[in-house]
């Protein structure tokens, strides 16, 4: 099978940075460069699981996001998420993540490869399976699993498509090119409608109504918490993708509602069965406006989208959020509101404390003498009172770098004093009424010859 894998720098990089053949990843996981990291991270694990202490655990699962992964499942075009499927790679990761999982009852004639996991005490185990898609991921999924009987050992959490396989390392590896084979496993799909549905009762918001087969609303699963409880970028922000229900019964604007309802829909579940779709579409047509629009509308706007699909030119209706909570995660509302505060806050107190403390680091002093507050917010262009309130953690860092560079604060001062002289004292205006570049340099000597000779001592105290 000529298939090579996705690769990505670390866990949380959705972009694909190279490909590698299977065999070769395999390779790796018996030795590679990251014996050390891959040590302290077994290590951390043994410690939380002896102590329960979450500072390991934390430890633990910030040095493994540091690591390169793999996709085992798929391939994808140039970011890992569903939308981006292209191909399955004829193999499916299982995370087995139980201590107590004996990998001798495995039946290795249908395993393609296993070896232990980055933390050490559990297994990746891969298997050789025709057609995997998007749709039948999930269904595929629990067979094997089922037919394998580890369904009970396995890592919930990792059990979707876009999941990644961190590097390893593990001498023993086990690979078997000549392993059993397993077909993908069809999900339930259901029957298109005949137009009654218009005529049902209007329901509130619910997508599941009348559906059997489950369908993407957003694009939450894209995304790796790593058992954490939110995820954050308060510089780009993530990009999320949702097809939410409006806050109000909508009067006006229910064609742009559906269709942006639509887009999402057909973009976050590409290989969805199409009847399926249309009947959700219908569904949430029918509450989100005192007067439904008339299926025809919603059937030519699904149509519309289905031709951009086609075509390559269909994009999301995209929302550029900060932080986003994991859907596990058992905060509650006001948890989450205070917990957002709390994260912004610390976010732009950061930012504007590094940003002060660059400033302080490249600071120049024969051009801009000594570090005051009021130089600080100049240079770095952070208004004097958030300079002030910050000020405390760099006070005597700033103390020490002025001391440090008396000697060039005392020149500045010097050279100020010089080229600061108030004109009319220096009267110059005699000399101005014929002032061309070639007698410039000239009339400035004949009134300013002491500033001449003190530059030039200036320029050697600097230079020396």
């Amino acid at each position: 099978m000529n298939i090579e894998l996705n690769t990505f720098e670390r866990v949380s990089d959705i972009t694909i940075k190279n490909t590698i053949t299977p065999l070769d990843w395999l390779k790796l996981n018996q030795e590679n460069n990251h014996i050390s990291t891959i040590s302290e991270i077994r290590d951390l694990k043994k410690l939380f699981l002896s102590t329960k202490k979450l500072k390991y655990d934390k430890e633990y699962k910030e040095l493994k996001r540091t690591l390169p992964v793999v996709t085992w499942t798929a391939i994808y075009h140039k970011e890992k998420c569903n939308k981006n499927f292209q191909a399955p790679t004829g193999y499916l990761y299982i995370d087995i993540d139980d201590s107590n999982f004996d990998i001798k009852n495995l039946d290795t004639n249908k395993i393609f490869a296993y070896h232990k996991s980055v933390g050490g005490l559990g297994y990746s185990v891969i298997v050789q399976v025709e057609g995997i898609t998007v749709e039948n991921y999930s269904s595929t999924f629990d067979s094997i699993t089922d037919d394998l009987s580890i369904s009970q050992y396995i890592d919930r959490k990792a059990k979707k498509l876009v999941q990644v396989s961190i590097i390893s390392l593990d001498p023993d590896v086990f690979i078997n090119t000549n392993s059993f084979v397993f077909s993908c496993v069809k999900p339930t799909i259901s029957k298109c409608t005949d137009g009654h549905i218009n005529n049902q009762k209007r329901e509130k918001h619910n997508v599941w109504v009348g559906t059997k087969s489950k369908l993407r609303f957003n694009n939450i699963d894209d995304f790796e918490f790593d058992n954490q409880e939110f995820i954050e970028d308060w510089n780009e922000g993530i990009k999320y993708i949702e097809c939410n229900k409006p806050f109000i019964i909508l009067t006006d604007g229910r064609k742009r509602y559906m269709m942006n309802y639509i887009r999402n829909l057909v973009y976050l579940n590409p290989n969805a069965d199409y009847c399926l779709l249309l009947n959700t579409m219908l569904l949430v047509n029918l509450s989100v406006g005192e007067e439904p629009l008339n299926k025809r509308i919603i059937e030519s706007q699904f149509k519309s989208i289905l031709k951009q699909k086609q075509e390559r030119t269909l994009t999301p209706k995209v929302k550029i959020r900060k932080l986003i909570f994991n859907p596990k995660s058992l905060l509650s509302k006001l948890d989450k509101q205070k917990l957002r505060g709390q994260r912004q806050h610390i976010y732009y107190a950061n930012k504007s404390t590094g940003i002060i403390n660059d400033s302080l680091e490249d600071w120049n002093f024969t051009v801009n003498g000594k570090i005051t507050i009021r130089k600080v917010a100049e240079i770095s262009g952070i208004a004097k009172s958030t300079v002030t309130i910050y000020w405390n953690e760099f006070k005597f860092f700033s103390k020490d770098l002025n001391s440090e560079h008396d000697a060039e604060i005392k020149l500045f001062k010097q050279h100020k004093k010089l080229v600061s002289k108030d004109i009319i004292e220096n009267d110059i205006t005699p000399y101005m009424e014929d002032m061309t570049p070639e007698n410039l340099q000239e009339q400035l000597r004949i009134e300013l010859p002491t500033v001449e000779i003190n530059e030039v001592e200036l320029d050697d105290n600097l230079d020396g």
